[in-house]
């Protein structure tokens, strides 16, 4: 979440007599955290037994490096009855980009409805970009118009607030014949 600071200047004048104040405007500025994350897929619509590819892009815009930057993808689980339904599964592919350059595969923690993925340090005013795949679970939604949603989380040390993006997919509408 943003900070938001306000500041006013004051000038006290003394002049023969008269003794005075004035004010500035007030000026406010909105101090943004200097890691965002975006998430986005090679297409927006899936069908049963697809394989999605996802791409996460994490920028630290800040002046500099993010240590233990720790991305969570919560795979799209959401609630039924009184358990809960994961859509997606990992498969183990992901590479790691950092400003264009492959830094080889990335291997994430997590489990069956989440996976976590750390990058150990992003430098300064650098882009990094996670490239993975998922397959579809017999708990998916895949009826046309169904949709999937989910979420991914981005922390560093040293960061107060967190940085967050959701990505829905849609089931397509196809004729399987």
């Amino acid at each position: 979440m943003a900070q938001i600071i306000t500041n006013q200047a004051s000038l006290q004048y003394q002049y023969g007599d008269t003794n005075a104040t004035v004010l500035s405007n007030i000026a406010t500025a909105v101090l943004e955290q200097p890691l965002s994350v975006e998430k986005t897929s090679l297409r927006d619509e899936y069908r049963a037994g697809d394989t999605p590819t996802f791409v996460l892009r994490i920028v630290n815009s800040g002046n500099a490096a993010l240590n233990n930057v720790t991305v969570r993808d919560d795979l799209g689980t959401f609630p039924v009855g009184g358990g809960s339904v994961t859509p997606y599964a990992f498969l183990p592919n992901a590479i790691l980009f950092i400003d264009g350059v492959n830094n080889g595969p990335l291997t994430p923690t997590g489990g069956d409805d989440r996976i976590v993925f750390t990058i150990p340090t992003l430098p300064a005013d650098t882009t990094a970009l996670i490239v993975y795949e998922v397959a579809l679970t017999e708990g998916a939604p895949v009826a046309a118009g169904d949709s999937i949603t989910n979420t991914v989380t981005a922390t560093a040390d040293g960061l107060t607030d967190s940085a967050q993006d959701s990505f829905t997919a849609v089931a397509a509408e196809y004729a399987d014949v």
